[in-house]
């Protein structure tokens, strides 16, 4: 006996509200079908059942019949704009041998999947595993989304293969379901949390990740082409060979791996009480070219700043009052000691979740680098990787100009990173934002308290009390007619 676990209502349901769509694939007859589904909340009172199978009153016995039907249902409810609270929710319920006809071109796929789109839930019952397969891979021809498939028996194995994601359950038929996929989970209501929590943790760790990637070794390379521009492309190496060659391996690589790793913009709790959070994904809000390109257009402005400022600076006159004057080995180390600093304090700008672990090695690594560049300015280092490096380190520590750039230069340089992200913060908030804002207002009022105990008067406070209170309203006019 079949018998649901704990929790797949609340799991289903809670994945609908953040933009999933969701079909069952059942070897079950029609009644017991559709049973499973008012028991898994995906047939609800207020949805229109569309009966699609071979015993509906639609009277489909042939493929023409089956087209015949696709096109009036299709007139009839693909109309009215998908996205308006007005349009009925249909639920569609389809059988094997009904399915047969829709694999039989790829016209009447196109037509079947097209209109099953626009439906809060489908249904296909008496199914083979061999067309459960086909109906993933017909997810998959007709779109760029990502298609999951989850199943607890042998008889879901090519619908687990077929998908981009197959997630086996542990249950009672063996364990053929998670020999096969990608992931094994206990329970059903796990795949909430895996989706949800971990998945769009995830996505937003290797969207940043990748970005940020990109734009420390862009705004390297930017300020060689500076230098190869204003020597004439004489080949003259800009940077010591050292210094690049630890770069990535060493100096930058490990804070934001760390960092990024265990980034995340909304706790557990906040996840699961606002799924559309989940949307951003869908959405490609943290990873399209529109963003990538703002992060390469800030690698070549901090490429700009930091190269024609330390230029500025150590040519504008002598070093010292010695006399001393500057060479090209001092001024291009003081130019890598203000990268470092300035990719290092951008993996913090970027991060939402502050903690130890990512401040600990991001100092770690600044100094790390401070370390190894007084080594290697030594002459017993010196001589073996580069002679003309010899207390250049003391040469530029010495000085309080140079003291000054690498300490101040970087949060000069990041200051135009800062006022785009106040401005997006504060006039186009995302739902992450104002979740983040509304928990910030909380612990700002309860540190705010007075002497009786009554909330101080505070602007900030009000005006994000009301941007997050317009926030919820909204979110819950968009799915109270689902409750």
């Amino acid at each position: 006996e079949d018998k649901l676990q704990d929790g797949v209502s609340d799991t289903i349901d809670i994945l609908m509200k953040s933009g999933i769509k969701i079909w069952v694939l059942t070897g079950d007859k029609k009644e017991t079908a559709i049973e499973i589904g008012k028991s898994c909340k995906l047939l609800q009172k207020d949805m229109l059942l569309i009966d699609l199978t071979s015993s509906s009153p639609m009277n489909i016995n042939n493929q023409k019949d089956f087209i015949n039907a696709i096109e009036k249902c299709r007139d009839k409810y693909m109309g009215v704009d998908e996205n308006s609270i007005f349009r009925q929710r249909i639920f569609i319920i389809i059988d094997g041998k009904n399915l047969s006809y829709v694999f039989s071109s790829k016209e009447t796929s196109e037509d079947f999947f097209n209109f099953a789109l626009i439906a809060h839930s489908v249904i296909c019952c008496r199914v083979s595993p061999k067309y459960k397969a086909n109906v993933v891979r017909l997810a998959k021809e007709n779109g760029t989304w990502i298609t999951l498939a989850i199943g607890d028996g042998a008889n879901d194995v090519p619908m687990i293969m077929e998908a981009h994601i197959g997630i086996g359950v542990s249950g009672k038929e063996g364990t053929q379901a998670i020999r096969s996929a990608d992931y094994a989970i206990g329970q059903f209501q796990f795949l909430k949390r895996l989706i949800l929590l971990h998945g769009r943790w995830g996505y937003i760790r290797i969207s940043v990740f990748i970005c940020y990637y990109f734009y420390k070794n862009i705004v390297l390379v930017c300020t060689e082409i500076y230098f190869a521009a204003f020597n004439g492309f004489s080949g003259q190496l800009f940077f010591p060979d050292f210094l690049p060659t630890c770069y990535n391996c060493i100096w930058t690589s490990w804070p934001c791996v760390i960092a990024y790793a265990i980034e995340q913009d909304v706790d557990e709790e906040n996840s699961f009480k606002y799924p559309i959070l989940y949307q951003a994904g869908q959405k490609k809000v943290y990873f399209n070219l529109k963003v990538f390109w703002l992060w390469i257009f800030y690698a070549i402005i901090h490429g700009v700043i930091t190269y024609f400022v330390v230029n500025f600076i150590c040519f504008c006159g002598v070093l010292n009052e010695t006399g001393v004057t500057n060479d090209h080995w001092t001024y291009s180390t003081l130019c890598f000691t203000c990268l470092i600093n300035d990719v290092t304090f951008k993996t913090f700008l970027d991060l939402t979740h502050w903690n130890l672990f990512a401040i600990l090695i991001g100092l770690l690594s600044l100094i790390f680098y401070y370390v190894c560049l007084c080594c290697l300015c030594t002459f017993t280092f010196a001589k073996i990787f580069q002679v003309e490096l010899v207390s250049k380190f003391w040469v530029i520590m010495t000085n309080y100009k140079t003291v000054m750039v690498f300490l101040l230069l970087p949060f000069f340089t990041i200051m135009f990173d800062v006022t785009i992200k106040i401005i997006q913060k504060n006039f186009f908030p995302t739902p992450a934002d104002i979740i983040q804002l509304g928990k910030l207002k909380e612990e700002d009022t309860k540190s705010k308290n007075d002497e009786s105990g009554q909330p101080s008067k505070n602007i900030y406070i009000t005006y994000y009390s009301t941007i997050i209170t317009l926030f919820k309203e909204k979110y819950d006019r968009e799915y109270e007619h689902r409750e």
